[in-house]
């Protein structure tokens, strides 16, 4: 009798796992919550938007817009926070960037700026840049599909990241993630997260990407709401696990959008270790609050399964960051509540 209910029970649960939504919404329930250490190692920095932060060796190289005409490209010294180099313009003359600052990979020592517009990456070796000047950097061309909205390297491998245009119905589909391997192979990723066009272009026009530093996964969030995608990428694109925590909160109209009372930031970066997904996350202010002068505080960790595991908070802005080899170290850009902007090192 007693084995006859269990067996009852099992196939109920069993029934139950099989019948729910695989795209049901529900917030991350973190096992672990603590306050993180924040520390300033520099003086303010005189930028405008900051975009991506690497370590490197005992410096950490901070892309960031500062004007036209101005560097983009600057290296601090990791202990001091003290800047020991800047170079790479923004602009369209010779080994300047443009379009390139949007899309900016770094990759064992080999630093690249590749501009989807014109299909033009600008690649140096930094160890190189800091030796020999300007004499190390090249520049390559490759194909741009049409709907590429974003590109990164890894690994000796090339990412773009696309969607087709919902303004034409008769428009190109494009895969939405294209990896070409060390060989020239090319693999491509096709499901959809967003069933509808609309909804998923203006969710996916700024696709947050991290790929593991031994090269095998990629993780991929929504720009809008919170969606998180892990991939297996040793041998062609495998999606490992879809999270969907948030639901996009966003109204199209007029080939626009505007967002929903409903609709928080969720995802903001993403960073990644060979064990775990870090993101800059903000669960709590919603989009259309504009008295808030402070977003992004807080920082997430995820298995590459996209489980959610601890969330941290601090007291700053988290504009942009990369987390060490062994996860508990952060380096970041934080803007505190008067608007200054400062490399800082954040312990988990």
């Amino acid at each position: 009798m007693k084995k006859d209910l269990f067996l009852f029970l099992s196939a109920i649960l069993l029934l139950s796992a099989c019948s729910r939504n695989p795209k049901e919404y529900r917030m991350p329930e973190f096992r672990t919550e603590k306050d993180a250490t924040v520390e300033h190692i520099s003086k303010p920095l005189e930028i405008m938007h900051p975009h991506r932060i690497y370590e490197y060796e005992d410096k950490i190289i901070l892309i960031a817009y500062v004007g036209k005409g101005e560097d983009t490209f600057y290296l601090y010294d990791k202990a001091t926070g003290n800047q020991i180099f800047s170079g790479i313009k923004f602009g369209n003359g010779p080994g300047e960037v443009n379009g390139g600052l949007y899309n900016v990979s770094f990759d064992s020592g080999v630093l690249s700026y590749s501009d989807i517009q014109v299909g033009e990456r600008l690649s140096f070796n930094v160890s190189d840049l800091l030796s020999r000047g300007y004499e190390a950097i090249s520049v390559e061309y490759f194909e741009v599909v049409p709907w590429t909205i974003a590109a990164d390297m890894a690994g000796g491998k090339q990412f773009y990241f696309g969607d087709k245009t919902f303004l034409k119905k008769d428009s190109l589909v494009v895969p939405r993630i294209r990896m070409v391997d060390e060989k020239g192979d090319t693999y491509s990723y096709t499901e959809e997260t967003i069933d509808d066009d609309a909804i998923r272009f203006f969710t996916y026009m700024q696709p947050y990407r991290a790929t593991s530093p031994d090269g095998s996964k990629l993780a991929v969030a929504s720009g809008r709401g919170a969606i998180l995608e892990t991939f297996s990428i040793e041998s062609g694109i495998e999606n490992i696990q879809t999270r969907y925590f948030i639901r996009p909160g966003i109204e199209i109209k007029d080939m626009s959008y505007s967002f929903t009372d409903a609709e928080v930031w969720g995802f903001g970066g993403l960073s990644a270790t060979d064990k775990w997904v870090f993101s800059i996350i903000d669960l709590k202010h919603r989009c259309i609050d504009k008295s808030v002068q402070l977003i992004f505080n807080d920082i997430a960790k995820f298995d590459w399964s996209g489980k959610p595991l601890a969330i941290y908070h601090t007291p700053y802005q988290i504009n942009c960051f990369c987390v060490d080899s062994k996860g508990d170290l952060v380096y970041a850009v934080t803007q505190d509540s008067e608007g200054c902007y400062y490399l800082s090192k954040i312990s988990l």
